[in-house]
């Protein structure tokens, strides 16, 4: 096997081990109904769990917050959170740079 190969053959394996969510959070106006979704999928896009749910009023930040917080309350008890890696995806910029720096203003 050349290293090349090596290499693929370590990324498909690296693959094979991680498990990720797609996660989106809405609301109606700036301060509205507001939902949650989320799907969790394998690395043969096979879905492994979904959710959905209204979370009351909200503005949008808070629901994209929501939905990553109860993707990640999901894995955390699920049979994958052992032997998967974890990532979560979401569209939200701000609710992302949030997550890693608590600090900064949500949506400032």
């Amino acid at each position: 096997m050349s290293s090349e190969e090596g290499r693929l053959f370590e990324e498909q394996l690296e693959k094979k081990r991680q498990v990720k969510f797609n996660v989106d959070g809405s609301s109606r106006g700036k301060l509205g109904p507001a939902g949650i979704g989320g799907i969790l999928i394998d690395h043969m896009r096979q879905v492994l769990i979904r959710f959905s749910k209204a979370i009351g009023i909200e503005d949008s930040n808070a629901a994209e917050y929501l939905a990553i917080r109860k993707a990640l309350l999901i894995f955390i008890s699920s049979p994958w959170v052992h032997i998967r890696k974890f990532c979560v995806e979401s569209d939200s910029m701000n609710v992302v740079n949030w997550v890693f720096d608590p600090s900064k203003v949500l949506g400032g």
